[in-house]
């Protein structure tokens, strides 16, 4: 799964689940890296999709839920 800027995910940061946006997308040697800038305004920068060896990653199966319900209740 790969997200573009502007999309809206839901991101865990050491151990809080925040909502946030993504402001760049890169691609490193260790693959694609995002920087995000949470719900709280915090920017984090190299985040990764699902791995949860990492304290800040996106969690896609939580970001597809939440999009699913927000297109639902509209």
């Amino acid at each position: 799964m790969e997200f573009t800027t502007g999309s809206i995910i839901i991101l865990s940061a050491f151990k809080k689940v925040k909502v946030g946006e993504i402001l760049e997308k890169t691609i490193s040697k260790n693959g694609i890296v995002y920087m995000v800038k949470a719900e709280d305004g915090k920017v984090y920068e190299n985040i990764c999709i699902d791995v949860k060896k990492s304290n800040v990653f996106i969690h896609s199966s939580f970001t597809n839920s939440f999009l699913k319900s927000n297109e639902n209740g509209k």
